[in-house]
């Protein structure tokens, strides 16, 4: 019988075809450790040299931005606005814990390197707001301060950090440009450096795409022909041209081209809507796609009435468009003087009625559904050539046929105006009543006053639109949400259109 010899112990780690293996595996794991290893010292050297660069500027951009904030602290004094004083020498400190004049301010006196309360001294400073010199209302002179030196204030340091945000960019410090360039949005967020430096996108007048937002509508605006029948071929007796984007289709005897430029419209205030009011670009917002069929005779027009309409057709054939909500399906009409402009701008303002219902299930005809149809026309186009037509008001289009109200440079005019006649509607009527029992000139003050409570504060503005659904109380919302009265409010408006229009 053979016997098999016991094994002997395993190669050495420097000898044979084994140990070769073992030792390029080694190698190349040492390689990659070694390699991964630099990249994250050098990842970390980079990051101590950009945070070391973004605190020494920080600090100094921090005194330069008390400085400034001083000085609104300052005027506020001046005025007796005592308590709008503290409160922004308050916000010195916290950008110059060393600063003489908010310290002295804030009832602080400096003993032994260290600055302390002093009870008497903090005592004998108003802590509240006083009737200006020169018997100026208070609540103007409050007014003023706010729409005047704070916000000058403000925007100046947003300047400032938006310049650091370059800085810090230019040297490839990421990290801290970002966080300069959030710092300028939170005191300004209509600073254009800031916005650029993250990458967003000027949508209109004061709103911008974040850059991911940016590229879903990018996305969305893209225009497929679509070959197919449809009920409305059988409808109109004749075959459509297709078109549809992202979240919209169009039906129509136009051509292609035309079709693209009518949905791209609808896709900018899709976007712009969503921007606004922060909902995530990707959301699915509708139940299904919204389709317009964009049609060219009376016959056309005619047959979707007697169609589409659910009972009185006679009260909608005389109008220019008709939205089957069940369908989710609009009609637009070709009246006298329509043009590819008008046009889209009517498939724009459609949409974002469709919105409206959609997300927040706004009522139709509320001073909110009527209002925010013109705004996103006027954000992403400057224009708007469509109004909300008030059923049986004999000439309400033309109520304002002395001025050009679809330029914003007329109607801001006529705002203007009128609050300097102490004529324009009241916000308590506006909110309170169905626009299409209103002239149109409260439409008009209606988009004014929803860009001002936007700006004034955007998140109790969502907050009421958010919550507006059944609510019996629209002007008791509108109050609660913003803490003060129908009047105030309406005052803070008339003051800031004459001092920004």
């Amino acid at each position: 019988m053979q016997r098999v010899p016991p094994r002997g112990p395993p190669r050495k780690a420097l000898g044979g075809r084994y140990s070769g293996r073992v030792i390029t595996r080694c190698l190349r794991a040492w390689l990659v450790a070694a390699v991964l290893a630099a990249v994250a010292a050098l990842a970390v050297g980079e990051e101590t040299q950009g945070a070391r660069y973004y605190q020494m500027r920080l600090a100094k951009v921090g005194k330069a931005a008390a400085a400034r904030l001083w000085e609104a602290a300052e005027k506020a004094r001046r005025e007796s606005l005592f308590r709008f004083a503290r409160s922004q020498a308050q916000r010195v400190l916290e950008l110059d814990s060393d600063h003489r004049q908010a310290r002295t301010l804030l009832g602080y006196v400096k003993r032994d390197e260290a600055w302390e309360i002093e009870l008497g001294a903090s005592a004998r400073i108003p802590a509240e707001n006083e009737t200006p010199p020169g018997g100026a209302k208070l609540a103007d002179a409050e007014t003023a301060w706010r729409l005047g030196p704070a916000v000058r204030a403000d925007a100046d340091v947003a300047s400032l950090y938006a310049a650091l945000g370059d800085e810090c960019a230019t040297k490839g410090f990421r990290v801290e440009s970002e966080a300069a360039y959030g710092k300028a949005l939170e005191l300004d967020r209509d600073n254009a450096v800031a916005h650029r430096g993250l990458g967003h996108v000027r949508f209109g007048e004061g709103l911008w795409l974040l850059a991911e937002a940016n590229r879903a509508f990018a996305a969305a605006r893209v225009a497929r022909p679509l070959d197919e029948p449809s009920r409305y071929d059988e409808m109109f007796g004749e075959k459509l041209v297709k078109a549809e984007s992202g979240h919209f289709r169009v039906e129509s005897p136009h051509a292609q081209a035309v079709l693209a430029g009518y949905l791209e419209s609808c896709e900018r205030v899709f976007a712009a809507y969503l921007c606004d009011f922060g909902v995530d670009p990707h959301t699915k917002a509708f139940p299904m796609t919204p389709l317009f069929c964009v049609i060219d005779t009376d016959t056309q027009w005619d047959r979707w009435i007697n169609r589409m309409t659910q009972g009185n057709p006679g009260f909608w054939r005389p109008r220019t468009c008709h939205w089957a909500r069940d369908r989710w399906a609009c009609a637009v009409r070709n009246h006298d003087g329509a043009t590819d402009a008008t046009r889209r701008d009517r498939l724009a303002h459609e949409a974002v009625h469709m919105l409206n219902l959609a997300l927040w299930d706004m009522a139709d005809g509320s001073w909110l559904d009527d209002a925010l149809a013109y705004r996103y026309c006027l954000l992403t186009e400057g224009a708007t050539y469509s109004f909300c037509l008030a059923p049986r008001k004999a000439g309400y289009a033309n109520s304002m046929s002395e001025r050009n109200w679809m330029e914003p440079s007329q109607w801001k005019a006529l705002l203007k105006e009128a609050v300097g006649k102490g004529d324009d509607p009241s916000l308590r009527l506006i909110v309170n009543k169905r626009s299409y029992d209103l002239p149109l000139f409260a439409s008009v003050k209606a988009w004014s006053m929803v860009d001002f409570l936007m700006r004034r504060d955007r998140a109790a503005f969502i907050a009421l639109v958010r919550e507006q659904k059944g609510e019996q109380d629209p002007i008791g919302l509108l109050e609660t949400r913003f803490g003060k009265d129908a009047e105030s409010l309406d005052d803070a408006w008339r003051k800031w259109v004459t001092e920004t229009y």
